[in-house]
Formats: C-alpha cells, structure tokens, sequence
C-alpha cells in the first residue's frame, strides 16, 4: 500500500545587508519555523485532504459478513390447484371414436360452444356406438350434461340413445332416449371415479361404406346419427355446477 511521505525542508533565500546568502543552519531552523507558519509544500496538503485507509474503510461498502442475509423463496410443493369447473372436452381424450368431434352444437333455440357432437356425412369411419373416455383421476364430484339430436339434424325423426360409464360400469339400466327437441340433461355424482366415458348411437346406423354408398345411390337412408353431448361439464362441488352447467 502506498504511503506519504513527510515533506523534506526547503531552501529558503533570506536577503541580508550584505547580499543574498544560502545559510544552510538557517535553512532548515527557517525551513522548519516556515513550515510551521505556512503548513508545509504541497505534499503537506495533499497529506491533509486525503484520508489514509483506515479511515477510507469505513466508508466503503459493506463486506459480505455485514450484509444482511436474504431469506430464500419458501418452495411449493403438491400438484397444481384445479378449476372448480372443466369443460370435458378441455380435457384429454382416451381413443376417442373416428366420427365424434367438438365444436358448437344447436339444441332447440340455442347453440352451444365446447361441446361434442356423433355425425357421419357419406359413411361412417367407425362402428356404432360412439363413445370417449377421459380420466378425471377422482378430482372432481359432479358431471352435468344435454344429451340430444342436434336441432339440425337432417333427419330430423331419429332418436339417440346415451349411456354413461363410470370406471367401466354403466350408469342407467337402461340407456338414455332423447328426439330432436327433447333433450335430457344427465347430472349424476362421480366422486372417486378415475375414468369417465360416455356413448351415443342411433339405432339401425349403416357403418359399412359400401353398403352405405350402395344406399345412397338407391336413395334408402343409412340412418346416420347427428347426435350432441351439450357443452358437458365436471364440477369439484355442487355449487360451480348449479352455476355454470345451466341449459
């Protein structure tokens, strides 16, 4: 570390009677009177103003010991929350059936968004019936649904059949029966159901596409389905559903 160092004294020129004369004993007795009367050369100056380190330390940035600890961020831990309310078709399906999409459907005098439909337009491109799974792993408690013939439907005289699966095991005896206006709305409980499927067919559906070309040149109906799952929902309580599964 640098370090000042004390001024020397300086040679002074005092005028006498006789004419300038160095004295060297007077030099540093006057050199030091002088220093002590006008406080020294520049380096005593420069000595003054700057502080030395110990006295620069202290004004310097704190070290790593004096600065305050920072408290981590607390970590979260368990899955992620669930919505109260998911719409089904949100939700990923599990091999669903060739001829069932989503989309908007028309029952009665309303349309609705997020919801399944069953249709075949020149054949089928799968067996009847239609169904879709998907795996709701027992976190929700309720499933609210419209099952219907869409409002249009260009065979407007079929009839559906719905049934509904929980963890593999039908829920109504019988299936579901809805015409083109006449829906029904399915509410049922799944609490602890890991997988949910649902199912829809038209009786006396042609799903050959040969046999189903074969009746549309000769003009005979294939009786293909138009049938719709009516934005369905599932609910963690039983109130998210009296609230949104309104139809």
């Amino acid at each position: 570390m640098a370090k000042h160092a004390k001024p020397k004294g300086r040679t002074v020129w005092v005028r006498l009677e006789r004419g300038p004369v160095i004295v060297a004993g007077v030099c540093v007795i006057l050199g030091v009177s002088l220093t002590a009367v006008f406080g020294g050369g520049p380096g005593d100056a420069e000595s003054a103003e700057e502080p030395t380190q110990s006295q620069t330390s202290s004004s310097e940035e704190p070290t790593a010991s004096e600065l305050p600890s920072e408290t981590p961020a607390a970590e979260t831990t368990g899955p992620p929350s669930l919505p109260d309310v998911a719409y089904l078709v949100d939700l990923a399906a599990n091999d669903p059936h060739l001829d069932v999409g989503t989309g908007i459907v028309s029952v009665l005098n309303d349309e609705y968004d997020k919801s399944l439909w069953y249709r075949c337009e020149l054949y089928c491109n799968d067996s009847a019936p239609a169904s879709v799974e998907y795996k709701i792993g027992g976190a929700y408690d309720r499933f609210v649904v419209m099952a219907a013939v869409n409002a249009d439907a260009e065979e407007g005289d079929q009839e559906g059949f719905f049934q509904v699966y929980l963890d593999d095991s039908p829920l109504f005896e019988d299936h579901v029966k809805v015409t083109r206006g006449e829906p029904e709305v399915i509410d049922v409980p799944v609490e602890g159901v890991t997988w949910l499927r649902i199912e829809a067919y038209r009786e006396g559906t042609v799903d050959n596409p040969a046999q189903a070309g074969a009746n549309f040149v000769g003009g005979v109906s294939n009786k293909f389905p138009d049938l719709a799952w009516a934005r369905p929902v599932l609910c963690r309580t039983h109130a998210a559903c009296d609230e949104w599964a309104t139809y």
